[in-house]
């Protein structure tokens, strides 16, 4: 078993446009030769993104990047993610760009 971990800068992209910038603190694990990395994306900006969650490109700071699904999460009050502040659950099963 191989980890690797990511803590930086990230931003949500589709179709070449930035839905959103924020923070990213993602972790690979390799089992077998299979990659599945997973962590959390927490907006910075756009105070108010649109839609987030399904499947979008994560670009790291430094230009590479890879598919993932997004999904809001809940934050203390148990409002669902989707404004500036809060956090999405990020998971892949294919290419890891860190």
């Amino acid at each position: 078993m191989f980890q690797r971990q990511y803590e930086d800068d990230a931003e949500i992209v589709a179709d070449g446009q930035v839905l959103a910038r924020g923070y990213a603190r993602l972790e690979l694990v390799l089992r077998d030769d299979n990659p599945e990395w997973s962590g959390t994306f927490r907006i910075t900006e756009p105070e108010a993104p649109p839609p987030l969650a399904g499947r979008h490109q994560i670009r790291l700071r430094d230009g590479a990047a890879g598919e993932a699904q997004l999904e809001p999460t809940e934050d203390i009050q148990g409002h669902e993610a989707g404004r500036a502040g809060s956090f999405f659950a990020v998971t892949s099963r294919g290419p890891c760009p860190f």
